[in-house]
């Protein structure tokens, strides 16, 4: 699928550019051009989640057909989960699906849910938030991060909520690939680590 960079996801890679080595530095500060090198381009998205943040995805769910061995079934189905970028009409997304279809095969959209859009950060909320990271790790950036899912904090904003996802631990690149897969885990130092980051926070903004 094309690339689709919302401004946030530009300015999230530009702040993590100087955490980058100096060969991969220049591509973060703008991503846009830096997509444009072969090289650079096939490195950024071998990884999934960044590959998630500036383009429509597709996932192959289910497969159903016959049930015996010996018959080739008369019909048989498939289920794509599609995650899409927030912001641009999704008519444009099923129109390129069906061009690519064709009209041979049938398809319906079984379920969707509704882009809300994210609370403001100059809230007392997102501050303390900051002021936890900096104490904790002087220098860590709090960004906005575009991630393939969902939660229900999506009602709460649309009631006016002020509401942040925000993960409360300190995993490695290896661990988030795990998350929602196999041997999907969290380790006892980062669980006392989001203990005392969510009781720090609640009580500030709590007092």
């Amino acid at each position: 699928t094309p690339f689709k960079i919302l401004p946030s996801v530009k300015e999230y890679f530009r702040k993590l550019a100087p955490r980058q080595s100096p060969r991969e530095m220049p591509f973060y500060e703008d991503i846009e051009e830096g997509l444009k090198d072969p090289s650079f381009l096939a490195r950024f998205t071998s990884n999934p989640i960044y590959n998630a943040m500036i383009r429509d995805t597709i996932a192959l769910t289910t497969l159903q057909g016959g049930n015996k061995t010996n018959v080739i079934p008369s019909e048989s189905s498939a289920t794509l989960d599609c995650r899409l970028i927030p912001g641009y009409p999704k008519e444009d997304f099923l129109n390129e699906l069906r061009r690519q279809l064709g009209n041979e095969i049938e398809w319906e959209v079984l379920s969707e849910s509704r882009s809300i859009p994210p609370s403001r950060l100059d809230t007392d909320l997102f501050r303390a938030i900051e002021r936890f990271a900096q104490e904790r790790d002087p220098g860590c950036p709090v960004l906005p991060h575009l991630l393939p899912g969902a939660t229900d904090s999506r009602y709460l904003r649309e009631k006016g909520i002020i509401t942040y996802d925000f993960c409360f631990s300190r995993l490695t690149e290896e661990e988030l690939l795990r998350v929602h897969g196999n041997n999907e885990r969290i380790s006892l130092e980062n669980l006392r680590f989001g203990m005392e980051m969510m009781f720090s926070i609640v009580r500030e903004v709590a007092t």
